[in-house]
């Protein structure tokens, strides 16, 4: 009779909850908003994730929390169940499923109309501006350690097994400045693949940045790259693992380094992250001023 009780205990208790079976696929089921449509039917929209190596409850959610649908309904004595009760699967009956195209691909042409697009905190001003070319960022003195607004742009990880991939034009200007892209699952745990000069020979190159183990290590690799024109750039999800590198003009793809999915998925020890991986473009002078900005010609995304 009234929102501040007394309740009575739905008998259906507990209306969505998967951890009565710890080997299903899909897990942390929780966090349900309902919702009706104009036909009368009844689904609850709700949180869970998808563990990997193995796909149960002893493995690795990259991709941290994801939305579910499942049918609703009421019985006849106006108790609610969600999917009559069953635990929740990867094929839910009475949904329909749509034909996602293999590749999306965003070359700014309408600036920011797709609303996927994130940055880390707000910005203190803006660091880019749509050109012919694509998407220019102008790098500031922060860096993707960093609690601060770097000039980065970010858009999270949908799909398992997918390739990330731009092509980027840079012309650094000192072995602190780099560009590139990056699967990012937080200020401590995150990897790149880009353009800096290299700290020794002061020419433009490849860069590769990996982070893995308790603490984050970092190791850098470094490749060869042509003085001036643009890069191929990309990171290959998988199931298990990421894979960047990188490729020039028609070339094939020269991936330099892969790591495991277990550094990049939600419940590291000590560093929990429920929002998973993320993809990304960023500039960044590493403390330091820059003039040179990065051009992102196009973001792309290619399911495996």
């Amino acid at each position: 009779d009234s929102v501040y009780g007394p309740w009575t205990a739905n008998p259906n208790n507990p209306l969505l909850f998967n951890g009565r079976n710890a080997s299903q696929p899909v897990l942390a089921t929780g966090h349900a908003d309902l919702i009706q449509t104009p036909s009368g039917d009844w689904y609850a929209v709700f949180l869970a994730t998808r563990p990997q190596n193995p796909p149960n409850s002893a493995g690795y959610p990259q991709l941290g929390r994801e939305t579910f649908l499942a049918p609703a309904s009421w019985t006849s004595d106006g108790w609610l169940k969600i999917n009559d009760g069953k635990d929740i699967t990867l094929d839910m009956p009475g949904l329909y499923k749509l034909d996602r195209p293999k590749i999306w691909r965003d070359d700014f042409r309408g600036k920011f109309t797709d609303k996927a697009w994130y940055t880390q905190r707000t910005p203190y001003k803006q660091f880019h501006k749509f050109v012919n070319g694509g998407l220019r960022l102008f790098g500031n003195v922060y860096t993707l350690d960093d609690r601060e607004t770097p000039a980065a742009f970010f858009r999270k990880q949908e799909d398992l097994s997918v390739v990330f991939s731009t092509q980027l034009d840079f012309t650094p200007t000192s072995p602190r400045h780099e560009a590139g892209i990056t699967v990012f699952l937080s200020i401590w745990y995150h990897d790149e693949v880009g353009l800096t000069l290299h700290p020794e020979t002061k020419v433009r190159t490849v860069f590769v940045k990996t982070r893995t183990g308790p603490m984050a290590e970092l190791k850098t690799i470094y490749a060869p790259a042509a003085e001036a024109g643009p890069v191929n750039l990309f990171i290959k999800a998988e199931p298990n693992q990421y894979s960047l590198g990188y490729s020039v003009g028609g070339g094939s793809t020269t991936y330099l380094a892969t790591v495991e999915n277990r550094w990049l998925q939600s419940y590291v020890q000590g560093w929990q992250n429920f929002v998973g991986t993320h993809f990304g473009v960023y500039s960044s002078a590493n403390k330091l001023p820059m003039l040179a900005s990065a051009d992102f010609k196009y973001v792309q995304t290619q399911l495996l």
